[in-house]
């Protein structure tokens, strides 16, 4: 049984750790990695950006690696790479473009999964 007010529950323990709110989370980590990809996109010289969006990227994959969600930790490691070994031409960021879409897809998947 759950209590009614306050105090932590299993319940309440296994959804803190392992539900929504850890997706959430994640989901915004990538809408944040959207935005500053499109903004790399105007300005692709800007050293400060690809380092925020190389962050981000990176934080996913802690993220998900912590909550043992490997492929969305390869997709987000993908992005790692490509931001920190590729130049910043049209190739490179379509290929950021389907990395971003597809964490999006797995995201969705998962929260449909755990609704």
């Amino acid at each position: 049984m759950e209590k009614q007010e306050g105090g932590w529950t299993l319940a309440r323990c296994v959804n803190w750790a392992f539900g929504p709110q850890q997706l959430l989370q994640v989901g915004s980590l990538v809408m944040q990695a959207r935005v500053r990809l499109s903004f790399l996109k105007d300005v692709p010289d800007d050293d400060l950006v690809r380092k925020e969006l190389t962050r981000l990227a990176g934080a996913i994959v802690h993220r998900a690696d912590t909550q043992r969600w490997y492929d969305l930790g390869d997709y987000a490691g993908a992005m790692v790479r490509l931001l920190r070994t590729r130049p910043l031409d049209e190739r490179t960021f379509q290929r950021l473009e389907s990395s971003l879409t597809s964490l999006e897809a797995l995201v969705n998947a998962r929260m449909v999964q755990a609704a």
